[in-house]
């Protein structure tokens, strides 16, 4: 039971984090598509759908590892499991420098704007590198 809701809480975390990365890359092309006169309605959308996915993935984190502390042990996960950790932690810091990003592209900064659509797309390949390497440990 306990795993059980452990995954449920894994999911829903990766479904609140998936939701504000696909919804800021949206957000990113509108704010392309608007230039600067959008800033001042878009960043807002922006910045709450980075705090969501910031609760995100800390739960994603926290639930993750208590699901290998009821399941294998952290003696028993495989390659694949660290694999995903260092994907993890890639994404961590890119999540870190967006979101610096973001507040400096809010001041109008344009290399600011750039950089935020690199890691944009950064953060979503991540992603479903971090999804590949879970599916081939778990199964």
């Amino acid at each position: 039971m306990t795993h059980d809701l452990l995954l449920w809480l894994h999911f829903m975390a990766f479904a609140l984090g998936a939701a504000a990365g696909f919804g800021n890359a949206v957000v990113g092309a509108a704010i392309a598509r608007g230039g600067k006169d959008s800033l001042p309605v878009l960043m807002p959308v922006g910045r709450g759908l980075g705090r969501l996915g910031h609760v995100g993935l800390a739960l994603l984190i926290l639930s993750g590892g208590a699901l290998v502390e009821v399941g294998p042990g952290w003696s028993g996960v495989g390659l694949w499991f660290w694999v995903k950790m260092a994907l993890v932690a890639t994404l961590t810091a890119s999540i870190v420098l967006a979101t610096r990003a973001a507040r400096q592209a809010a001041g109008s900064d344009d290399g600011a704007l750039a950089r935020l659509g690199l890691l944009g797309k950064l953060n979503i390949l991540l992603v479903a590198l971090i999804v590949l390497t879970a599916v081939f440990e778990f199964g």
